[in-house]
């Protein structure tokens, strides 16, 4: 949003003055109390923060040449940017102590970059520019790059000088700099938005282009590097007493008609005659005599050989190749293709002689006269081999020597002359922090002494993860089966590979029977037969990790995670439990009952760039197989009562669907160097990007529109079953099963949204054990008499009891409520005995509205149910979370099959807790077994007896609450190996009841439950006596 401000007190001819400012809207929404309340935040829309130690000057693009535009900004300063272009939010920086402005970048686009400025003899100076999106707020953060290595770094180990600049189609001449022979300079992109590409150059304009996003040997840089031919011994002979130096340092030269002799060396001769240089196809050119040639005319060395084989330039003929190729010998001698002869020098002439015995002979035995050396006119061989490779986050250009283990982290383009790159010193720069050159002694004993070792980990029953809350409630049980884990650390680096064959993810609440949360297997969504046969085994995870921490950042050459395909199911019960334990846990600031009284925070959040720690990625691969996404939900009263009131202080609307298929893409990033956070931010905004994308995805399989995606996959398997396998069964099954199941969606979603008119939820809920046809038709039918039966009464009772709330206005209020109840409550009461008529599965504790499931689809059954991508058992039953000693015990089946024995015998109710389970009599008849043990509970002691496999039954009960006496008595001696128990109850005051005994194998089992009724009884009696405490927003 943009204000527009025009100053008509300083108009000019025709047009007023103005001045935008750029205004970012934001809107917060309220919870708890203020749950129904928005915040409309107007904020700055650009916040610049200068982080670094320089004070900089900050200019748009278009107003650099305008000095009293530039903004100032001190060191550890922040201002607020005002953008006046609105098609080009591009700025330019410059640090005080630099001559030049950098290149424009993007304020308004979320990115983290190097940014270039030149001094004033063009040497590259950096700052780091971070820009994120916070709320409205585009945060651009300016720090200095003392703890980030250079993106790029040049190294050029030739002996010659290298010309270096970025590909942009109008280059200022300040964008040129030279990296000086055997030195190594920092450069980072100037322009981010030109093509990335580095141009190098060495003499005469001769240059390429290079990509150091490729690693690997670019073309070599070429330049043209003539020589000198010395007379070697009149370079090694003593200067002369009499001062006479005309036979010293003498080279062959060329004279204006071509004839070649010996003259003093002369490099800044500007004639170029001395300059000599060897051609491809063998001859030796002169650089002045052919310079000197007309067009198309090419001279080269010959040889007279009818007068007295005098060297002398003459035009090329290939058919005196005899005397016009030459060669230079490794014992320094110059020779032509005639055996035998070699070129001599005689005073100031040059011929080509048979070497002379007579002659002074060095240590080969070459005549003095005949040795000749090659000086090259510029320094090198004049081919320079260019490589570029990575070393982390920086582009280095030439190195040979290893660097430190701070620095191992660079990405390389090198530069190298082609005869020498074997005998390249290395280079060292003081004063930067990331140096080039041989780790020291001392440091290289360090590494020695690490402790490296190899950690090999298998678990084939792999590892199980419990959730319980701080209501001894389990929430989820997560098994990771067939773990295989290799960590081997050399040196500071940590080599991690592992792999998981199968996630699950288990929902343990008790009253669930949608208990599927995760599951994670090979090929798990598809519904290829070929591949589900497979037996090769593909883990679900798999993780690649080579990671080395540095002081500055943690460095990461090699990270891969990979899972294979995804079944989800988000239980809207399970999903507001989990707030409530991270609520209670106050692991989230904005889920603390204080946090939810107070008003949505109006203060703009401060961000902490500079502190935060970063992170390197070579390769960053994260990689997600498709995900069947289903989402269950209930309505508000059939949560219970402490998360009903937890859902209210949010607004968080779920809509249900069932196997929304999600196929997400791989994240990859190559050489990124970020903060964890901005990593994360980056995640979630790519996520989230692609769930919008696939919205049609979970919209056609909404139960709104009746699962149209799953009517139509049903109808194909139907119709597949009867055409290819003469299914006929199957056929009308699949027909009933997937019509009713869509009209059974339909139905539960309407009477949600017909019963959200209504405020009065008085219909039965039904029982979660009610999985026959019977049960869902029978509460479909209750379903519609409550919803006459409120119809008819709703203006009666709605009007009583608005009038006695809001007098006149209450009455008149009560009467409007009441039409509308008669209409709507009926209607609701006719789509429960539809839902109920057409709907199937069991929903655990089902909404009042939405619950039951259909008598017809519960017969008829269907192939929807095999279609499930989830295994068909838990991994293991819900844990009892409390003993007796009020810990949480280890996990026993034994305790687990109890405790779903005393869910059965409770009716499905969670106010008791089984806190301990002892066998009291198992005895084996000629006619059956009888089993009797006890289930200690928190409130009461059931004594349960199971005769074979018939259900067990409840042959008595100890309520904590009357017990007074229970004490173990011994039976005679006869029959010692009996014992009994004595139960007293107080009823009311004064009268007491005695229970029948209680008969166990032995004396000492008695005893034993003895003393576990006495401590239940004291846990009873304990928490009746303590008070607790209520959150504020649960009295709202």
């Amino acid at each position: 949003m943009k204000l527009r401000l025009v100053h008509d007190q300083h108009p000019t001819q025709f047009v007023f003055t103005f001045k935008i400012y750029n205004i970012g809207v934001e809107v917060r929404q309220g919870t708890g109390r203020y749950k129904d309340t928005q915040v409309v935040m107007l904020t700055p829309r650009y916040v610049l923060s200068n982080q670094t130690s320089f004070g900089l000057s900050l200019s748009h693009i278009d107003r650099i040449d305008q000095p009293n535009e530039h903004v100032k900004v001190a060191s550890k300063c922040s201002l607020i940017w005002n953008e006046n272009f609105e098609d080009n939010r591009m700025i330019c920086v410059k640090r005080d102590d630099v001559k030049y402005w950098s290149c424009p970048f993007r304020i308004d686009l979320i990115s983290s970059f190097h940014v270039t400025m030149r001094d004033v003899d063009e040497t590259p100076q950096f700052l780091r520019v971070e820009v994120i999106l916070n709320s409205a707020i585009f945060y651009v953060t300016f720090t200095d790059v003392r703890y980030y290595p250079p993106p790029i770094q040049l190294e050029n180990l030739s002996d010659v000088p290298v010309l270096y600049q970025q590909k942009i189609e109008r280059p200022c001449s300040h964008l040129r700099t030279i990296c000086k022979a055997r030195s190594a300079v920092d450069y980072a992109w100037d322009d981010h938005y030109a093509p990335k590409l580095l141009i190098l150059q060495v003499f005469e304009n001769k240059s390429n282009f290079y990509d150091p996003q490729k690693p690997g040997m670019g073309p070599p840089l070429v330049y043209t590097n003539d020589v000198f031919i010395k007379f070697a011994h009149s370079f090694n002979r003593q200067k002369p007493k009499d001062g006479f130096t005309d036979e010293l340092e003498l080279a062959l030269e060329v004279l204006h008609k071509g004839k070649v002799i010996l003259n003093k060396l002369n490099p800044s001769d500007s004639s170029r005659n001395q300059l000599w240089r060897f051609t491809q196809d063998g001859c030796l050119e002169n650089i002045g005599m052919n310079n000197r040639a007309k067009m198309g005319e090419r001279y080269v060395l010959d040889v007279l050989d009818n007068g007295g084989f005098v060297l002398m330039m003459l035009k090329r003929n290939s058919a005196r190749d005899r005397f016009q190729k030459w060669q230079f010998t490794s014992e320094k001698q110059l020779r032509c293709k005639v055996e035998g002869m070699f070129v001599e020098a005689r005073k100031t002439e040059v011929v080509l002689a048979i070497p002379n015995k007579k002659s002074i002979l060095n240590k080969k035995g070459i005549p003095l006269e005949q040795i000749w050396e090659l000086q090259s006119q510029l320094p090198g061989s004049g081919i320079l081999d260019v490589e570029c490779f990575h070393r982390g986050p920086t582009l280095l250009c030439l190195s040979v020597r290893k660097t430190r283990v701070d620095e191992m982290y660079l990405k390389v383009v090198r530069i190298t002359d082609r005869q020498k790159s074997c005998q390249t010193p290395a280079m060292y720069r003081s004063g930067q922090l990331f140096h080039l050159q041989p780790p020291s002694s001392g440091c290289e004993t360090n590494f020695n002494n690490v402790w490296n070792f190899e950690l090999n980990v298998s678990m084939q029953n792999g590892i199980g993860l419990s959730f319980i809350n701080g209501l001894h409630e389990e929430l989820i049980y997560a098994r990771f089966q067939g773990i295989v884990l290799h960590v081997n650390r050399q040196g500071p680096t940590y080599q991690i590979t592992g792999s998981v064959e199968v996630i699950q993810a288990d929902n343990q609440l008790l009253t669930t029977d949608r208990w599927q949360v995760l599951f994670c297997q090979q090929d798990m969504t598809s519904t290829d037969p070929s591949l589900q046969e497979s037996h090769v085994s593909v883990p679900a995870l798999k993780l690649e990790m080579n990671w080395t921490p540095l002081e500055h950042y943690d460095a990461f050459d090699c990270f891969r995670l990979k899972m294979c395909d995804l079944s989800v199911q988000l239980d809207e019960t399970l999903l507001w439990k989990i707030v409530q334990f991270v609520q209670k846990t106050e692991a989230a600031e904005s889920m603390k009952p204080n946090a939810l009284l107070q008003p949505p925070n109006t203060e703009l959040d401060k961000l902490d760039r500079v502190q935060a720690r970063r992170c390197y990625f070579g390769t960053f691969d994260l990689e997600i197989g498709a995900v069947a996404l289903s989402v269950v939900t209930v309505g508000i009263s059939g949560l219970p009562p402490d998360l009903r009131k937890l859902k209210r202080q949010f607004n968080v609307k779920l809509v249900s669907f069932e196997n929304a298929m999600i196929s997400l893409p791989p994240f990859r990033q190559f050489r990124y160097f970020e903060t964890f956070s901005f990593l994360i931010e980056t995640l979630n905004k790519f996520y989230l990007e692609e769930l919008k994308n696939q919205t049609f995805n979970i919209v056609v399989t909404m139960d709104a529109f009746g699962n149209p995606l799953g009517l139509a996959s049903d109808l194909k398997e139907s119709f597949e079953g009867l055409l290819f396998e003469g299914n006929l069964g199957g056929f009308v099954s699949g027909l009933g099963y997937c019509f009713t199941n869509s009209l059974s969606k339909v139905a539960s979603s309407m009477a949600t949204g017909v019963g959200a008119l209504t405020r009065r939820m008085l219909r039965c809920q039904p029982q979660a054990d009610s999985n026959t046809a019977l049960a869902h038709l029978y509460c479909g039918v209750k379903g519609l008499g409550v919803g006459v039966l409120g119809g008819l009464t709703a203006i009666l009772t709605n009007t009583y009891n608005e009038s006695r709330k809001g007098g006149l206005t209450g009455a008149v209020r009560g009467i409007t409520t009441g039409a509308v109840d008669t209409v709507t409550k009926p209607v609701q009461g006719i789509f429960d005995l539809v839902e109920g008529t057409a709907s199937a599965p069991v929903q655990g504790i089902f909404d009042l509205v939405e619950g039951t499931a259909s008598a017809v689809k519960e017969i008829v059954g269907g192939p929807s149910t095999r279609k499930s991508h989830f295994p068909l058992h838990r991994v293991r039953l819900p844990r009892v979370t409390m003993n007796l000693q009020s810990l949480l015990p280890c996990y026993s089946e034994r305790l687990a099959y109890a405790q779903l024995e005393l869910l059965r015998i409770s009716g499905f109710a969670t106010n008791e807790m089984l806190l301990d389970v002892e066998m009291l009599l198992d005895q084996a008849t000629t006619k059956n077994r009888v089993k009797q043990y006890a289930l200690i509970c928190s409130e009461q002691c059931y004594i349960v007896r199971q005769i074979d496999l018939e259900p067990s039954s409840v042959v008595q009960r100890i309520p904590y609450k009357q017990l007074k006496l229970i004490q173990a008595v011994p039976v005679s001696e006869k029959n010692s190996f009996f014992g009994t128990i004595e139960v007293v109850l107080e009823i009311s005051s004064g009268r007491r009841q005695r229970l029948p005994h209680i008969w166990c194998n032995r004396f000492e089992v008695a005893k034993r439950l003895c003393e576990k009724v006495g401590r239940a009884k004291q846990l009873y009696d304990h928490g009746k006596r303590t008070l607790n405490t209520v959150d504020d927003f649960d009295i709202l």
